[in-house]
């Protein structure tokens, strides 16, 4: 992430803007809750209703 050029550092890493940075954050954020569940549901056997993603809330 360019370390090595000078004055780079992993906070402030030169050629991404903080814009990309916040994107990156967004999407790795988003893909570490969807992939698990998209692993839950088509790799076994669980439905939607075993997780209880979709349904409403008892009263």
């Amino acid at each position: 992430m360019g370390m090595r050029v000078q004055g780079a550092s992993l906070s402030d890493p030169v050629g991404f803007s903080v814009t990309a940075q916040g994107l990156l954050g967004i999407v790795v954020a988003a893909g570490s809750i969807v992939l698990p569940l998209w692993w839950l549901l088509r790799a076994t056997r669980l439905q939607t209703q075993d997780l209880r993603i979709l349904l409403p809330r008892p009263l």
